[in-house]
């Protein structure tokens, strides 16, 4: 049976290598992501190693990352809801823009056409 110390130390190693989903890969740019005040204790308790996080001019922060994944990074920024937008570069924001206009046409509409 492992002692408390090893266990602590497997698990210590297993954190190391464990990267962000959107960090899958070999990065394709970095981006900035607003986050407001609300939860930037929580961006930056569970995703601080993978970025950095500097106050922004309106109370809230930004967290700028690597990634290399942009559909992962725009689905969690999603699920961020209110509490988040991407701020760059662009062609993350123009991306982000086209996966919420997709959103919105396949879930609008009449019902009875999904059926």
């Amino acid at each position: 049976m492992a002692t408390t110390a090893e266990v602590s130390a497997a698990l210590a190693a297993i954190d190391d290598v464990v990267e962000a989903p959107s960090q899958f890969g070999d990065p394709v740019g970095t981006a900035e992501i607003w986050i407001s005040a609300k939860i930037a204790w929580q961006v930056q308790r569970h995703f601080g190693r993978y970025g950095t996080l500097r106050p922004a001019d309106d109370g809230g922060s930004i967290f700028q990352t690597d990634y290399a994944n942009a559909r992962q990074l725009i689905a969690w920024v999603l699920g961020l809801g209110e509490n988040a937008r991407v701020i760059s570069p662009p062609e993350l924001r123009a991306e982000l823009r086209e996966r919420v206009r997709t959103l919105t046409e396949r879930h609008s509409g009449d019902v009875e056409e999904l059926l």
